[in-house]
């Protein structure tokens, strides 16, 4: 089977072909990315690359789509779940419930819920 390599105006362009609400358009937008994303050696290149294509989505939600396709039967499941629950599907919210949360930090490095202990806590009697 012979796979033809689309350019990347191509694969451009039918992601803004598939920009809409549809979910199934959401997943095709996610594996274009992906597929794109594969020829550029950095993310900058490639955030660059997103800048002159002019795509009508910023940097977070290329990543979020992304994402998506690439846990496209979890995310699927998720959107089921949803709609199970009565519930409008949520593409975004299915991305974020099938991935991990990060580990946050505070502003001076230490993971959340971790506070400061008083210099009494280290003193012995």
């Amino acid at each position: 089977m012979v796979v033809a390599v689309r350019s990347l105006d191509e694969i451009a362009e039918s992601i803004r072909a598939h920009w809409s609400a549809t979910e199934e358009d959401r997943f095709a937008i996610g594996h274009d990315l992906m597929e794109a994303r594969a020829r550029f050696p950095s993310n900058r290149e490639f955030g660059a690359w997103m800048e002159q294509q002019g795509l009508p989505f910023a940097r977070e939600m290329a990543r979020m789509l992304r994402l998506g396709a690439e846990n496209e039967p979890e995310v699927r499941a998720a959107l089921a779940t949803q709609v199970a629950n009565g519930r409008h599907p949520n593409f975004l919210l299915a991305v974020r419930t099938v991935l991990p949360p990060k580990p946050r930090e505070t502003p001076r490095g230490r993971p959340a819920g971790q506070r400061r202990r008083p210099i009494w806590w280290l003193e012995t009697a």
